[in-house]
């Protein structure tokens, strides 16, 4: 084996590494001089700073433009174009909208009238007013009256009587009618135009 074909020894590796961490030579610690550790120093300091003050500008215009009552774009000129979303209740399950039971099988519909008394439990009158200033709405009449600062009390005896909908009968589960609720996305100033027949 030839001189330049052999392994460098501990020593010798040793004393490059210690040369590379510190050259008495030139005064370089990592093989940067002093002044090479100050420009570089300089140079992310300033970029760290530009960077961070853009940042905080960006914010401060963001926030600016923000209305904390209306949103900016809302009715025909936003994304839903007037037309309100739906969303499904029950949906226990993150991954499909099929809602499937076995017919006297409680166990299978269990997890789908949970779901449906914890959502309607939020419509309960002691949990509605408890800190919340509602009105009484008079719904499905000509005279439908809507105030623009408060909710309106929903009376779910009212709503869901003769519909089967209740917890009592496990809301139509159990003779195989499930019911099923569709609740309108919260849309800023959106009306609802009511058909009476």
């Amino acid at each position: 084996m030839s001189a330049a074909n052999k392994p460098q020894s501990q020593s010798t590796v040793f004393e490059s590494f210690s040369k590379f961490v510190w050259n008495s030579s030139d005064q370089s610690f990592c093989g940067r001089t002093g002044f090479s550790w100050l420009l570089i120093c300089g140079f992310y300091f300033c970029l760290y700073a530009f960077l961070s003050i853009f940042f905080v500008i960006c914010l401060i215009v963001f926030f600016e433009n923000l209305d904390n009552t209306t949103p900016k774009w809302f009715g025909t000129s936003s994304l839903t174009l007037g037309n309100p979303g739906l969303g499904l209740r029950p949906l226990p399950r993150h991954d499909s909208t099929l809602i499937r039971f076995e017919q006297g099988k409680p166990s299978s519909y269990k997890p789908y009238t949970d779901h449906l008394e914890a959502f309607l439990l939020s419509y309960e009158d002691d949990v509605l007013q408890a800190g919340r200033d509602l009105t009484e709405c008079t719904f499905f009449s000509k005279s439908f009256t809507k105030s623009d600062t408060k909710a309106c009390r929903i009376d779910l005896d009212n709503v869901l009587a003769g519909t089967g909908c209740t917890k009592n009968n496990d809301f139509g589960y159990e003779d195989g009618q499930p019911c099923l609720l569709l609740k309108m996305n919260k849309v800023s100033h959106y009306c609802l135009q009511f058909l009476i027949f």
